[in-house]
């Protein structure tokens, strides 16, 4: 699904976007895909890694890497709606991290009539603690001030970093 989530991307209506692609040792077709992709749009930055370090240290490294003062995390099977990033970046405010909801689809793109928060129970950060043992906000929903990324980093090995991110943030 990389192609169709990258074209979802770069076409955000949000007019300034650096994507910053940390892959971490693929052993299909991703890189040529991504290469692709860097050749029709300059802000796309591919980092590879030379050894696999993890999803979260992945993570991590994406977010270091990256210059912007807001970060928006994706993982390998998102989807982006057209305006997310307008419409996250102008509902942020002060917050130093904030969610969406998300809508749940097949391998064809098409809703299954299921969205997250039909299965979880999205609340309000008022308890650091339940963010770390079993957080419900998902990186993929979010858009996160680089102030609180470099107050997480490093991201702790035995947490999920978007469960740590969360943690950091209601902390």
């Amino acid at each position: 699904y990389l192609k169709q989530q990258m074209d979802s991307i770069v076409a955000q209506t949000y007019p300034n976007i650096e994507i910053i692609i940390v892959d971490d040792c693929s052993t299909d077709n991703t890189i040529e895909i991504l290469k692709d992709f860097q050749s029709s749009y300059p802000n796309i930055q591919i980092f590879p890694n030379e050894k696999n370090i993890g999803y979260i240290k992945n993570f991590e490294k994406g977010c270091s890497l990256a210059s912007g003062e807001l970060i928006a995390l994706c993982d390998q099977d998102d989807y982006w709606h057209p305006d997310k990033i307008k419409n996250m970046q102008a509902a942020i405010g002060d917050f130093p991290l904030i969610y969406c909801d998300s809508v749940l689809c097949d391998e064809a793109l098409q809703p299954i009539g299921v969205n997250i928060s039909d299965r979880v129970n999205c609340r309000d950060f008022d308890n650091c603690l339940q963010q770390a043992i079993f957080c419900r906000i998902y990186g993929h929903a979010t858009l996160i001030k680089k102030e609180l990324i470099q107050k997480a980093i490093p991201f702790l090995p035995i947490i999920p970093h978007d469960w740590w991110l969360c943690y950091v943030a209601t902390f």
